[in-house]
């Protein structure tokens, strides 16, 4: 399978040469501000210290949530995110945020086969990503945070472009939105250790042995 398309190529000869697709880019626009209109009849301003729950008909995904929340802050923010599986779009539109300077840093803990599963969304977010990491996790959780205030999404929306029903809460509360950080940094941290152990068992089971003489 290859990574990448002959039309993303193509498109990325554009973007070097100063060319923007403007269809393309006008399509994305759309989809936003349409995405964005649904969120906030839906959930309205986002103030400190409310609890929101919704429940969706696949009017908005999950990136499309992240961005709004960014919106929100009106900051640069960081965003830690765990999923079971990606899709290109949302991936794209992450990438498109830490272009636009909303996101600061990106750390993200993924599930153990989305490397396999999904290549090529994987391979765009590691180009990015702060750090990122696999592991045995099906849970749904998105920590937006900026220098004093935060926000955590609990959902049952993979990051994926899902037109499906899902509901969701969302934590408007700057110390609940540390405590998921503080949560997926240690499991990051925990996978990193447990790999660089598992090279490192894998390249003393390679060497040679020293030659006797």
């Amino acid at each position: 399978m290859a990574l990448f398309s002959t039309q993303e190529l193509a498109v990325e000869k554009q973007e070097q040469k100063g060319i923007l697709p403007v269809i393309a880019q006008v399509k994305t626009n759309l989809a936003y501000q349409k995405a964005e209109k649904e969120i906030a009849e839906y959930v309205g301003d986002l103030q400190d210290g409310q609890t929101i729950r919704y429940v969706t008909k696949g009017q908005w995904s999950m990136h499309e949530l992240i961005r709004y929340c960014c919106l929100q802050l009106q900051e640069p923010c960081d965003i830690y995110l765990t999923t079971w599986t990606v899709t290109n779009t949302p991936i794209e539109a992450l990438f498109q945020l830490k272009k636009e300077g909303y996101i600061k840093e990106l750390h993200c803990l993924f599930d153990y086969r989305i490397k396999d599963t999904k290549p090529e969304a994987f391979q765009l977010i590691s180009s990015f990503a702060n750090s990122i990491n696999l592991t045995k996790v099906h849970a749904k959780v998105s920590v937006i945070l900026g220098k004093e205030r935060g926000f955590s999404i609990i959902s049952s929306a993979n990051m994926s472009k899902n037109p499906r029903i899902e509901a969701g809460v969302i934590f408007c509360d700057f110390a609940t939105a540390q405590q998921d950080k503080e949560w997926i940094i240690k499991e990051i941290q925990q996978c990193s250790q447990k790999n660089n152990s598992k090279r490192l068992k894998i390249s003393q089971q390679l060497a040679l042995p020293e030659p006797k003489l």
